[in-house]
């Protein structure tokens, strides 16, 4: 089998085969996203439903990889990795093929394999989890606006040293990915430093054109 490019029925046999578990030990119900009515969703969809907990098994980036998520009735979603007890780990890229660390039915299998071994508790009836795993998300999420910010002011002391050197290409570099989020003093550099490249194209236009003749 190419696992890099399963069939449809491929895909559900092998997810069906490797969470079976979930349906023989845990009382879960499976079903295919293809047989739900309503808005369009990802053919390449298996689902696992208890009255507790939703699982569901997705194909994604056209048949290059898999992803699971566990949602409760609150709405609240995690992935298998949370359920590490060293908390998120993310796999081991291949030393063979660097573009892409794993296959589709690797995702599917390594999914299996930690739902099976870290879930026992949650598949159980504990969700004390699910409040680690919104820790953690949440922990995340503000590393990573942290470092946003801190990029953010860098650049755009950056781009007032570039400012005051006229390296006005240099300004709307720096500044243009941040538009949405500058400061109006900020702003009002971006918008001076683009008028003057454009004053600055037209007078090169003019001189070539003209100069030519």
């Amino acid at each position: 089998m190419d696992d890099t490019n399963l069939t449809l029925e491929e895909f559900y046999e092998l997810c069906s085969n490797e969470l079976h578990f979930l349906v023989e030990e845990y009382g879960f119900q499976e079903i295919r996203a293809e047989t739900i009515e309503g808005k369009y969703i990802n053919p390449y969809k298996l689902i696992f439903i208890r009255d507790d907990l939703r699982i569901a098994l997705e194909g994604i980036n056209w048949g290059q990889h898999a992803m699971l998520s566990i949602a409760d009735n609150n709405n609240r979603i995690m992935g298998t990795g949370s359920l590490h007890p060293n908390g998120i780990v993310f796999p081991k890229k291949s030393k063979k093929f660097k573009s892409r660390a794993t296959s589709q039915t690797d995702d599917i299998k390594r999914h299996s394999r930690e739902l099976r071994e870290y879930g026992k508790d949650l598949l159980n009836g504990d969700f004390s989890i699910f409040d680690e795993a919104v820790r953690q998300q949440e922990a995340r999420r503000a590393e990573r606006e942290a470092k946003h910010r801190e990029l953010k002011l860098r650049t755009i002391q950056d781009a007032v040293v570039a400012c005051q050197e006229k390296r006005w290409q240099t300004v709307v570099e720096l500044l243009e990915p941040y538009e949405a989020d500058l400061p109006k003093d900020t702003l009002k550099r971006l918008s001076f430093a683009r008028k003057v490249q454009q004053s600055t194209g037209i007078r090169k236009f003019f001189y070539s054109f003209f100069g030519s003749r």
